[in-house]
């Protein structure tokens, strides 16, 4: 059963490995039980870059300019521990998420307040119920109709997620034809533009 509130959570990482990366970007959208929605998003500035990966850097959109006013982790890690020591995480792929929060928090000795252990991946829940070959969220983007434009910022992959959850999260029968039917549709689209 959830427990709410509900966070959706997304981090954007300057590596794969939570030993060698951090985070440069995080941001969580909360949902009470009564509906009621608060998120919060910042940028943070890496201060580890020597550990970097020229992909991960690439993806996430980093630039010296673009994070040069950003907080560093150690001036939000509080918070973030703060937001997310109760209720549900919800993110997709999230135990890479999840590891990298608790890694910085770690790092900035707050291990002594963990996070809650109530997660739910999004991921798991497009390989479950969805009928597209991948679980990604890219591919969760596509089936519904969120648009690519701004894949891989922390807050607008937060908010795919939110959708993707409250679309999949005890998907039925019929959701699933329905899914199946709109899948169906969009191959078709993709093979006429291909031919036409």
């Amino acid at each position: 059963m959830l427990k709410y509130p509900l966070h959706f959570v997304d981090v954007e990482t300057t590596s794969l490995d939570p030993k060698l990366g951090e985070i440069i970007a995080i941001a969580i959208i909360s949902e009470s039980e009564a509906g009621e929605r608060s998120s919060w998003y910042t940028l943070i500035k890496p201060e580890r870059l020597v550990t970097a990966d020229y992909t991960s850097l690439k993806i996430a959109g980093y630039t010296v300019e673009g994070w040069q006013g950003a907080p560093k982790w150690d001036q939000v890690a509080g918070l973030v521990s703060e937001f997310l020591k109760d209720g549900t995480i919800i993110a997709h792929n999230a135990a890479f998420d999840v590891k990298f929060i608790q890694a910085g928090l770690n790092r900035a000795t707050l291990a002594q307040a963990p996070i809650t252990r109530r997660v739910v991946c999004t991921r798991q829940l497009m390989i479950e119920h969805s009928p597209t070959a991948s679980s990604s969220l890219a591919a969760a983007r596509t089936l519904f109709g969120l648009g690519h434009l701004e894949a891989h910022n922390a807050l607008d992959d937060a908010k795919a997620c939110q959708v993707v959850f409250h679309r999949l999260w005890r998907c039925g029968p019929l959701r699933r034809a329905w899914l199946k039917f709109v899948h169906k549709v969009q191959e078709k689209e993709k093979a006429n533009l291909k031919r036409g």
